[in-house]
């Protein structure tokens, strides 16, 4: 069994990480912990967690974690991670899996950029490998800081990356359309989140403006070798949760359309968590919902040259 323990643990991430932790048969929960000074049982948050599982979220104690885990969990906000694993790298033995921006992007320039603070750990980014397992599984198996993708990234990039390791599509037109559920925006509650704003409500928000856009950007251009710039355009849904990207690009010239579902279904065959829609069929977001998938379906208009990319998530 895996000792884990997930740090940020009264958070809607942290829930959501327990739950799936809770499930998984070769883990132990061995420590749960969160800033806030009230001990709580992760039952009162989250109402699924399986009955014989009696699990305590505590105070933070940094001696707790090293001594009785293997592997830790930080589902902190962004900029508060990175010196907790400032500090717990120097434990050997450990792997540190976070689940903030902190350590996604190699640039920091970038990082300072998009998140208005200082990197103060960069050594510890160089380490870091980027955690998503279809594009990464040999190194995240090697690693100890493994930085876990975002929400949007994780959609995008599995949506667009069989194409651009091929060279198949124009990269000079990458346009996003994509839309999340409210709970992407974290527990804590602010005007735009609030009911009364989202209920019957459908807008668009920071407009190639996104957090998750040098994210995206940094990873695509690593997938085809060659600088991508984006046009994303984030969307907020009046339902709880789930992410749906429409992604459009234009294939290149004499591609077919054979060529272009080949790809996908060449890279996702063996994927257990990436499941490919049937032709003319796309994802729903009530499909992924409260589950591990990234469902993906691809259209393609031989007379515009075309490809739709519609791919969906849980957030």
């Amino acid at each position: 069994m895996v000792k884990c323990a997930v740090v940020g643990a009264k958070g809607y991430t942290g829930c959501e990480l327990i739950k799936l932790l809770a499930q998984h048969p070769q883990v132990n929960l061995s420590f749960l912990a969160d800033q806030d000074d009230t001990p709580q049982n992760a039952c009162e948050l989250i109402a699924n967690l399986p009955q014989d599982k009696q699990l305590e979220i505590k105070k933070f104690d940094y001696d707790t974690v090293v001594k009785s885990c293997d592997v830790i969990f930080l589902a902190l906000p962004h900029t508060k991670s990175i010196d907790f694993v400032s500090k717990l790298s120097k434990e050997e033995g450990k792997i540190i899996i976070d689940l903030s921006a902190d350590f996604r992007l190699k640039d920091i320039t970038m990082y300072k950029k998009w998140y208005n603070t200082k990197h103060t750990a960069p050594a510890l980014v160089s380490e870091a490998v980027y955690g998503l397992p279809e594009l990464y599984r040999k190194e995240v198996k090697k690693a100890t800081i493994i930085a876990n993708p975002g929400c949007y990234p994780t959609a995008i990039i599995l949506g667009l990356s069989p194409l651009l390791k091929r060279g198949l599509i124009n990269t000079n037109s990458v346009i996003i359309d994509a839309k999340t559920g409210v709970s992407g925006a974290g527990r804590n509650a602010t005007q735009k989140n609030h009911f009364c704003e989202v209920y019957e409500n459908f807008q668009s928000y920071k407009i190639n403006a996104h957090q998750h856009m040098p994210e995206i950007e940094e990873i695509i251009s690593a997938v085809a070798q060659k600088k991508i710039a984006i046009t994303f355009v984030p969307h907020l849904l009046p339902i709880l949760r789930g992410i749906l990207a429409s992604i459009y690009v234009e294939k290149n010239d004499s591609i077919t359309a054979d060529t272009i579902y080949g790809a996908y279904e060449e890279d996702f065959a063996n994927e257990p968590f990436v499941r490919l829609m049937t032709r003319g069929q796309y994802p729903q977001t009530k499909n992924v919902e409260g589950t591990n998938y990234c469902d993906i379906g691809i259209y393609v208009d031989n007379a515009s040259s075309r490809v739709i990319i519609i791919s969906a998530i849980d957030n």
